[in-house]
């Protein structure tokens, strides 16, 4: 797993140390403060097993009762939690726990330190569904894992976090490039195939309209198991 670099959608530029660095004034330092992480990693090792997973997803849609575990989904279905569980789905839980431990580590919590669960379900949206803007309570980390993602699926995207910022009224430069350090108000994040997106779970994030007929992703929390008295 790697941590924000140069790329397509979420490209780095996250801070600037050092003499000038594009400042105008070539005595001024510049540090960007309060960065908020946001990890991608790309599963491409789990494409053996991706037409399973999806026609796992499609069975347990066809079987389930309309409408099920709706949450902050609109017009698809969501199924229950504990789809890691499913032996079609053994792969992507041995292919995602290592990248959980290494983003929990990168966020500062050592290993081995506290115990935690991976509830994971599926998200299906048909065409026009989206997701309202949602935080995961109770979370350290969220994600997704994007098996079937048609030309038109609806993007993932993530709001400022930082109410202040939202009074800024003030024109913009258009001459460099919008990275994540430079991005106000939301961030988007294109899928594809096999994508890993895994965030903080207090940062406000939704899915743009789906303007195909099927996209098909699963969805994770990494939640804390309180543990009691001994």
């Amino acid at each position: 797993m790697e941590a924000l670099k140069g790329g397509e959608e979420l490209s780095a530029g996250a801070w600037n140390w050092g003499r000038g660095g594009g400042i105008l004034n070539p005595l001024m330092n510049r540090v960007d403060t309060f960065a908020t992480p946001v990890w991608l990693e790309e599963l491409t090792d789990l494409g053996p097993h991706r037409e399973a997973m999806v026609a796992a997803v499609r069975e347990l849609r066809r079987v389930s009762e309309a409408g099920l575990e709706r949450k902050s989904n609109r017009n698809g279905w969501r199924s229950t939690s504990r789809l890691l569980e499913l032996p079609e789905f053994a792969p992507l839980r041995e292919r995602l726990l290592p990248s959980v431990r290494a983003a929990l580590e990168d966020y500062g919590i050592p290993h081995g330190s506290m115990a935690f669960t991976v509830p994971a379900w599926a998200n299906v949206h048909d065409r026009g569904g989206f997701n309202v803007v949602h935080v995961h309570s109770g979370c350290w980390l969220s994600g997704t894992v994007y098996l079937s993602v048609p030309p038109g699926a609806g993007s993932l995207f993530f709001n400022d976090p930082r109410p202040a910022a939202l009074m800024e009224n003030f024109p913009r430069r258009t001459d460099r490039p919008l990275t994540p350090a430079r991005a106000r108000e939301k961030f988007v994040a294109n899928p594809r195939n096999l994508l890993l997106v895994m965030f903080p779970s207090w940062l406000p994030h939704g899915v743009e309209p789906c303007d195909c007929e099927e996209r098909i992703s699963v969805a994770f929390n990494v939640q804390p198991v309180l543990m009691g008295p001994e």
